[in-house]
């Protein structure tokens, strides 16, 4: 006797499933003990983390008719729904978009980004008793600045005025990624060199100023950047031809705070996501799938260049950025960027 259709469909589908699992422990073990190598958080440990650090936790969920919005206060959980997705598509499009360009309508700007605020936070903003939030976004918010919601449009206050904001990739991370150690430097600071000769009078240097032969701008600033990091905490320098991906590896997890200064590339069209080390080629640099496939047990990674917090969004994963892959990777914070950084 043959299995019904729908049974047959299901035994396949989580065939499959299994066979890219196998591949992702294989090929990504770090990345893939973090996202799934945990069983799933009880509320009541978010709960009492929440009460412990004073701190509150929103996370968002997106629904086929309406987006969902999570409070862990004081108490119990609570679940509010908001608004329809497709109207929230639209504003935060229109948002982000505005805010990337430097000439926009304050007035539109703050407008919509009022309207914005009205539709995820206002809701239940009385509700939220501590001064630091969390936030836990979903799809397209993943992209929002949070701290840049107009609160009251008359009086243009913001967000960030209001509370500390923090972001999580998911609610998980808070419990799980946090085991502290004794480090030997308090500072890696990672800086290469960019030559003049890389360089058109057509393109400003920003960190992010990649040319069509895949030659990079020069940064004037991103070495001493660096090295006066390490001349205020002390650490371990890396610039020109010692900043490279061996070098990063060999003294990343003995650093409790690292710091990189360069260029890096993330679009939201494809998955080829990198940082610029030393070196003539990808090969040499610090691509996204290097990071997830290593530990970086340190306390806090900063990314000093173009939209390391962007990139393409992935259904039911997030925002595949750099500072995501960090995160999985073991960093308990990473320090991001949403645009472009002149230097």
């Amino acid at each position: 006797h043959s299995f019904p259709t729908r049974r047959s469909s299901d035994l396949i589908f989580e065939l499959r499933v299994d066979s890219i699992m196998s591949v992702l422990r294989e090929e990504y073990p770090e990345y893939v003990n973090m996202r799934y190598g945990y069983d799933h958080v009880p509320t009541d440990s978010l709960v009492s983390w929440s009460g412990q650090n004073g701190t509150s936790i929103v996370e968002y969920f997106y629904g086929d008719s309406a987006v969902y919005a999570i409070l862990i206060d004081n108490g119990s959980p609570k679940i509010y729904e908001l608004c329809k997705p497709v109207q929230l598509d639209k504003d935060v499009q229109m948002w982000l978009a505005l805010l990337h360009n430097p000439s926009s309508n304050h007035k539109q700007l703050d407008s919509i980004s009022n309207r914005i605020y009205n539709s995820i936070l206002s809701p239940f903003i009385s509700k939220i008793s501590n001064q630091s939030l969390v936030i836990v976004p979903d799809d397209i918010l993943g992209y929002c600045p949070f701290e840049a919601l107009v609160t009251d449009q008359n009086n243009r206050k913001y967000l960030f005025e209001r509370y500390a904001i923090r972001y999580e990739y998911n609610s998980t991370l808070l419990i799980r990624n946090n085991q502290k150690q004794n480090y030997q430097y308090s500072l890696l600071a990672v800086a290469p060199e960019f030559s003049e000769g890389n360089v058109t009078n057509k393109l400003i240097a920003s960190r992010s100023g990649e040319l069509e032969d895949k030659s990079y701008s020069p940064l004037k600033y991103n070495v001493s950047e660096a090295t006066k990091l390490v001349d205020m905490f002390g650490g371990i320098l890396l610039t020109d031809e010692e900043a490279t991906k061996k070098s990063v590896y060999e003294w990343s997890e003995q650093s409790k705070i690292i710091h990189i200064a360069s260029h890096a590339r993330a679009t939201v069209e494809d998955m080829n996501t990198y940082i610029v080390l030393y070196g003539e080629n990808e090969g040499e640099w610090l691509l996204q799938n290097d990071i997830l496939n290593h530990h970086f047990p340190c306390e806090m990674v900063v990314l000093s260049a173009c939209n390391t917090g962007s990139g393409r969004m992935l259904k039911g994963e997030g925002v595949n950025s750099l500072s995501m892959s960090f995160r999985y990777a073991g960093a308990h914070s990473v320090f991001s960027t949403l645009w472009n950084a002149n230097d």
